[in-house]
């Protein structure tokens, strides 16, 4: 620990200075008391200094820009073809314009389009039976939802609630841990202030006898420089 020393005449300044070479093995000793430390609007201004310091090391807002771009295998050679557009567009400039909307018109039973054509009225007959089918699955779906979805969903919503009181109670663990530290760094300090006060003081006290004595000093060379020129 360095008190680098600010000397004039008129009075003392002293800077507590905590120097420590920073290597890869060791990292910067911070020296501070938070608690009995006078918190100055000296000392804020240094502290918004070194935090704006700080802050001009941090990434760029982008934090992904220096990972390469992600890429994805679909097992479906139409989404895989998709996918592709939507990059070669954003790689262009351009908003991609997302995936074109489905064709419905295989859902819909159209008549046929030659009524004299016995195959046309063949072919709508084995459409309309398709479509049927198809929408009695779709009720089938829909009473399975209708009987089980509320059972799924509770259990669902059950699991997640378990899992948020297990991270509230880590929160809240790494909450009193660090309460209780600080708790405890509060009173290793405030037990340590007064011995620290009064070292600080008879630090002083010293600095400034030496200082009268340097002073003392050069006004006794000074006469004795004076008394040589008489002689």
């Amino acid at each position: 620990q360095v008190f680098r020393l600010i000397e004039d005449f008129s009075g003392v300044g002293l800077v507590n200075v905590m120097e420590v070479e920073e290597t890869e093995q060791q990292p910067p000793l911070i020296d501070a008391l938070a608690y009995i430390d006078p918190y100055t609007p000296e000392v804020e201004a240094q502290v918004f200094r070194l935090i704006e310091e700080e802050m001009q090391t941090f990434a760029p807002p982008d934090y992904l820009a220096h990972h390469a771009p992600v890429s994805f295998n679909f097992s479906s050679p139409l989404m895989q073809r998709e996918w592709a557009r939507m990059l070669n567009e954003e790689m262009q400039g351009r908003v991609p314009s997302g995936i074109p909307p489905l064709d419905v018109t295989r859902y819909s039973a159209p008549p046929p389009s030659d009524k004299g054509d016995a195959s046309a009225w063949v072919a709508a007959l084995e459409n309309a039976q398709a479509q049927l089918e198809h929408q009695q699955n779709r009720v089938d779906n829909l009473e399975l939802l209708l009987h089980y979805s509320g059972n799924a969903w509770r259990l669902y919503n059950e699991g997640l609630e378990e899992e948020r009181k297990r991270l509230q109670a880590e929160l809240d663990a790494i909450r009193n841990e660090a309460n209780i530290l600080n708790l405890e760094r509060k009173k290793a300090q405030t037990a340590i202030a007064p011995s620290l006060q009064r070292l600080e003081q008879e630090w002083l006290d010293f600095v400034k006898k030496n200082i009268q004595i340097e002073q003392a000093c050069v006004k006794l060379e000074e006469q004795i420089l004076a008394m040589r020129r008489t002689e």
